[in-house]
């Protein structure tokens, strides 16, 4: 059949079986698929992985991402060359030195492992840090510099078991509050007078105010409680918009990144981040 331009159609043919792929081929196919899945693992993870250099000594260091914060990361350093004997990890946190950073931890070597050490640091607050692994040994000693940003990935909820211990040591709590204003109301009777009626009455009065001012204030905390547990749940990195500029106008290219956020116009002008800084404007 022909068509206008000159195209034609024609009559599909038998395809030959040679010419078809073996199951063979096709199951190798699959098993190459299936392992070219590991491969993506890190791909969206929190975690952090480094290979480089710690003075003479290659390493590979894994930062794990703590489930909240503060929370503990736990620091995975494997040595491939022997003689490794001490491997020590350090938090240092953007806007500290090491002066004032925490003291480095020791990580211990795990048995079994083949040069493999595990260690755990603590992270109180989120934002940019810089892992420091330092590896002593026969060779020398070196440190690496491991760029790691903590942020909390996941919200732990309170199990039923502790929480109903908890709700009943609140309102045991409450109870007692509002009791220690009835005793404290009526204590202003002589010893051995006569309690009169409208004591009792401006004491319960007082109870009651004191269990709504009581109420009015842990309503208020809880407010405030949900919005930063919901503000530590954003993503950081999804809520800022930003514009670029190149100017290479007499001299070097400079690269120009302006951060529209409103709230971030109180940010220093320099802000190191792992150790280049960068202009905020």
């Amino acid at each position: 059949m022909r068509f206008p331009g000159g195209a034609t159609l024609k009559s599909a043919q038998a395809i030959a079986p040679e010419t078809l792929p073996s199951f063979a081929h096709a199951l190798a196919l699959v098993f190459w698929l299936l392992g070219a899945l590991p491969a993506a693992g890190h791909i969206g993870s929190p975690d952090v992985f480094y290979d480089g250099q710690a003075g003479p000594w290659s390493i590979r260091v894994i930062v794990r991402a703590p489930e909240e914060i503060p929370g503990l990361s736990e620091i995975t350093v494997r040595v491939h060359e022997p003689g490794a004997e001490v491997v020590r990890v350090r938090p240092v946190r953007w806007d500290l030195d090491l002066t004032s950073a925490p003291a480095a931890k020791v990580a211990q070597a795990v048995r079994g492992g083949n040069s493999l050490w595990n260690a755990e640091l603590w992270f109180s607050t989120p934002g940019s840090y810089s892992v420091y692994v330092e590896v002593e040994g026969a060779a020398g000693t070196g440190t690496a510099i491991v760029p790691f940003h903590p942020t909390v990935t996941q919200k732990l909820e309170l199990r039923p078991l502790p929480r109903a211990p908890l709700i009943a040591l609140g309102l045991l709590l409450l109870a007692g509050f509002v009791r220690l204003v009835w005793a404290g109301v009526r204590t202003i009777l002589e010893p051995g007078a006569e309690i009169r009626l409208n004591l009792v009455r401006n004491s319960l009065g007082l109870m009651v105010v004191a269990l709504a001012l009581i109420s009015i204030i842990l309503h208020g905390g809880e407010k405030w409680w949900d919005g930063v547990d919901m503000a530590s749940l954003g993503d950081p990195w999804s809520s800022f918009s930003m514009s670029a500029a190149l100017r290479s106008a007499a001299g070097p290219r400079v690269l120009d990144l302006h951060l529209e956020e409103e709230g971030f116009q109180r940010a220093p002008a320099l802000v190191p981040d792992h150790g280049k800084p960068m202009r905020c404007s």
